[in-house]
C-alpha cells in the first residue's frame, strides 16, 4: 500500500458516494488506474465492503446498549448462536479479562430489552449499559504505512 492507496481510502471514507470520475480528478490518476487500485484493495482484504449506515433511532430503536457477558453456563458457541439469532445485536466482541463478550445491540424499548435479557440471563451473567449519547461514531481509519 502506498500514499495513493491511502488517499483513495481516505477519500472514499469521507465521501462513499464519490464517482470514479471525481476520484480520478481529485487524485490525478486515470479511472482505470483508480479502478485497478480499488480492486486490489478489495482482493487484499483492505476494503471489506460498503455499508449503508442507518440511524437506529429514526427506525424505531430507541435504546442503544452494551452488554458485558460472563459466567456462561453453556458452551460459548451456543451463546454466540443465540446472539446471532437476534437481529437487534449489532456487534459481538470477544474480550480479555473477567467478561467474555461485549455486545452492542439496539432495542425498541426497555420492555423488549428486558425480555431479551431475561432469556439471556438463563445461561450467562449479563451486565447492561444503556447509551445516553454518542459523541464519536463510526469514523474512518487512516491506514498506517
Amino acid at each position: 500500500m502506498d500514499k495513493i492507496d491511502v488517499t483513495i481510502i481516505s477519500t472514499i471514507q469521507e465521501n462513499p458516494k464519490i464517482t470514479m470520475t471525481e476520484l480520478s480528478k481529485k487524485i490525478n490518476l486515470s479511472r482505470s488506474s483508480i479502478g485497478e487500485r480499488i480492486d486490489k484493495l478489495k482482493n487484499n482484504g483492505v476494503i471489506e465492503g460498503y455499508q449503508l449506515i442507518v440511524n437506529p433511532y429514526k427506525i424505531g430503536y430507541n435504546l442503544l446498549c452494551f452488554l458485558f457477558i460472563s459466567d456462561m453456563k453453556i458452551d460459548y458457541n451456543q451463546v454466540i448462536q443465540n446472539l446471532k439469532e437476534n437481529n437487534q445485536v449489532l456487534e459481538v466482541h470477544c474480550l480479555t479479562g473477567d467478561d467474555a463478550y461485549l455486545v452492542k445491540m439496539v432495542s425498541p424499548n426497555i420492555n423488549e430489552l428486558d425480555k431479551y435479557l431475561s432469556k439471556l440471563m438463563k445461561f450467562c451473567k449479563v451486565e447492561t449499559k444503556i447509551v445516553l449519547s454518542t459523541p464519536i461514531s463510526q469514523r474512518g481509519l487512516k491506514p498506517i504505512i
